[in-house]
């Protein structure tokens, strides 16, 4: 991470853990962590439900971006808001 924006090294760990990871939780976990450490965002990560607001803030965004073409993104994406907030939930 750097002043707020992910490294491409962040984003291929992100992407290798979304397409390698079975679960939601560790891709979850991964996430959160990196959107967290752009000091920009707020987490709410719960056993089978992530939420990310990211307030539109780009660094973000592009953590976002970059799992969007994952199957782990089509499998436990729930909804996307205005203003940033985007929910992932393992469904029923």
């Amino acid at each position: 991470m750097n002043g707020g924006y992910p490294e491409e090294e962040d984003l291929k760990r992100l992407v290798e853990c979304a397409n390698d990871s079975e679960g939601f939780e560790q891709t979850a976990a991964m996430l959160s962590e990196l959107c967290e450490l752009t000091g920009y965002a707020r987490v709410k990560l719960e056993s089978k439900r992530l939420e990310i607001a990211t307030g539109g803030w780009s660094g973000c965004e592009e953590l976002i971006s970059t799992v969007r073409h994952t199957l782990w993104y089509v499998k436990y994406w729930e909804s996307t808001h205005r203003g940033g907030l985007w929910i992932w939930e393992v469904p029923e």
